[in-house]
């Protein structure tokens, strides 16, 4: 059985409409995204961590995990030595906020995408580097990583790039993210993930595509097979929550998604899609995250 978490940036509103929109709909757990540009808060500013602690006090919901900044200014992999140090300071300001806030676990990336002057391997060396600048700060405060699987043309795009990363960092620190899209891109699907990482899984991104782009359409209206990943699951014996990481279709209520969403996880089941939801869904413009 897993619960439903909330990714705070699919609705495209400001956190505090955001985060009372998913409690009143019934899910309080929410996967803060930081960012340098609203709606999503900085939590490497003082005042907007203190505005979101006021807003968890208010509200009963819970920061669950916290989701890194995906710019190329937070580039774990950047070929260049400035940039990169400024992306591992960047996190290291933005640790202390996730602990103070009672996250779980942060979300991070390996990196952008990938540089054609350099090897897969001297990419993957560079965000190992950083990641492991990482660690000490992270233990200090008591907090779990979890490393994101990217898109195909990204650092971290692939099962085997994954494995290699992951392999090289330290378990008590480091775990897995898995997103369920972006290993679908991949051309693997994330059932392969889930079976090969299930030791290492702190979340899981749940959203669906049509194999093409990162759509982050709710999960039942893309192509991937929830049969098998949900199987995985089940057979990794996942009981963390899931993460909703997908736009909600015009037409559908926030409520009515979201308690599919939630039967679905109970049962760790794939989704059933009523017909109404399913009349009712359109197209939505695509996000990255």
């Amino acid at each position: 059985m897993s619960e439903i978490a909330a990714a705070t940036w699919v609705l495209g509103t400001l956190l505090d409409v955001t985060a009372q929109a998913f409690c009143e709909a019934g899910v309080n757990l929410l996967e803060l995204s930081s960012g340098e540009e609203l709606p999503n808060p900085d939590l490497r500013e003082a005042g907007q961590v203190d505005a979101v602690a006021r807003l968890q006090d208010r509200l009963g919901a819970e920061v669950y995990c916290v989701h890194s900044e995906f710019r190329f200014a937070w580039d774990l992999a950047s070929p260049n030595p400035q940039a990169r140090e400024a992306a591992v300071r960047s996190h290291r300001e933005l640790l202390p906020a996730c602990a103070r806030l009672g996250a779980r676990h942060v979300v991070v990336h390996p990196g952008a995408e990938r540089d054609p002057r350099l090897t897969e391997e001297q990419q993957l060396r560079l965000s190992r580097e950083s990641l492991q600048a990482l660690a000490p700060m992270a233990a200090d405060l008591g907090l779990r990583l979890a490393v994101e699987n990217l898109p195909p043309t990204h650092v971290g795009g692939s099962l085997e790039q994954m494995g290699a990363l992951l392999e090289s960092l330290d378990r008590s620190v480091f775990g897995f993210c898995c997103d369920t899209g972006h290993a679908a891109l991949a051309g693997e699907g994330p059932a392969p993930y889930l079976r090969a990482f299930g030791d290492r899984l702190l979340g899981v991104h749940w959203q669906d595509n049509r194999g093409e782009r990162d759509d982050h359409l709710f999960p039942g209206l893309g192509s991937i097979d929830w049969d098998d990943c949900f199987a995985a699951l089940r057979e990794v014996n996942y009981a963390l929550p899931l993460t909703l990481e997908c736009l909600i279709p015009a037409g559908w209520s926030l409520r009515a998604a979201l308690d599919v969403a939630r039967t679905a996880g109970a049962a760790l089941r794939p989704p059933l899609l009523p017909a109404a939801l399913l009349a009712a869904a359109s197209s939505a413009t695509p996000r990255f995250s």
